[in-house]
């Protein structure tokens, strides 16, 4: 996936236009995307209404956990080179 817009919280199906829905993601979804966008050190936007989510939500997106998990990350880099691969 492309690590730009978090889909959480109060969505759009299309946009500024068409029927309201919450993200179809269960918790532990939406926990496990959280931090790996953290991991990743992937610009954490909100694709969703703020002011219109749930507390469940809002909660997950304060956890102190958090900003714990993206101070600590490290920027990507090579492993292993075998050759080409």
């Amino acid at each position: 996936p492309d690590p730009d817009m978090l889909p959480l919280g109060r969505l759009s199906r299309r946009g500024p236009s068409g029927p309201e829905r919450d993200s179809r993601f269960n918790p532990a979804e939406a926990r496990s995307l959280l931090a790996l966008w953290s991991l990743f050190q992937a610009p954490l936007f909100i694709g969703g209404d703020l002011r219109a989510s749930d507390e469940a939500t809002l909660a997950l997106l304060r956890h102190p956990g958090l900003a714990r998990l993206r101070e600590v990350a490290r920027p990507a880099h090579c492993l292993a080179r075998h050759g080409d691969l």
